[in-house]
């Protein structure tokens, strides 16, 4: 499998595997050539309907595959550059991990902080459009909501960290944490968490 890097905004190096798509569209492709060689019996509403679905798939991961060479070329639909991170940001951001790293196995509460940064984008409210991965479990509002019970103790233990790097916002600070504990404990979190 081939791997893309990428420099995000937010001074993360990601890989980013493409291929599956490709495989996928490939594969509906293919299903959808077969289908036209079917026996005249078999070419009823439902043949159409599954061709009518294929179709719609490949086409959908055909534009899902341009989205990602346009992510993966660094520039949105529009041509624009996103924007890039200082040197000083990203020199605090490798700090920072460090340090999460000897907090994380000193207390050993890695499944707490992966809890936290799991929350944090979680808070994304369809109905306002607020919220998501940019830092809001650090208001009282959000860490007293149910579903966050017991997350303050998380935030009690990262905020002296936190204090350290006033530099990184609190989004990127929880997002820091997910990124560390996903090599931590060696598995591939979703991108949107």
């Amino acid at each position: 499998m081939v791997d893309y890097i990428l420099h995000r905004s937010n001074g993360y190096t990601k890989r980013y595997y493409l291929p599956y798509k490709i495989i996928k569209m490939a594969v509906l492709v293919a299903l959808l050539a077969n289908s036209y060689t079917t026996p005249p019996a078999l070419r009823s509403s439902q043949g159409r309907i599954l061709r009518l679905k294929m179709v719609g798939s490949a086409v959908f991961t055909i534009f899902q595959c341009v989205i990602d060479v346009c992510y993966l070329l660094g520039t949105n639909s529009k041509g624009n550059n996103y924007p890039t991170v200082s040197e000083e940001y990203q020199k605090a951001v490798e700090k920072a991990r460090r340090k999460l790293r000897g907090l994380i196995a000193d207390k050993k509460c890695a499944p707490l902080m992966l809890r936290l940064a799991w929350h944090s984008a979680g808070t994304y409210d369809v109905k306002t459009k607020t919220g998501g991965p940019f830092g809001t479990m650090q208001y009282n509002l959000e860490l007293s909501h149910a579903a966050n019970n017991g997350l303050g103790i998380a935030f009690s233990l990262l905020e002296p960290i936190k204090e350290q790097f006033p530099i990184i916002s609190y989004g990127d600070f929880y997002q820091v944490i997910k990124k560390l504990i996903e090599k931590l404990i060696l598995i591939d979190i979703p991108r949107w968490v």
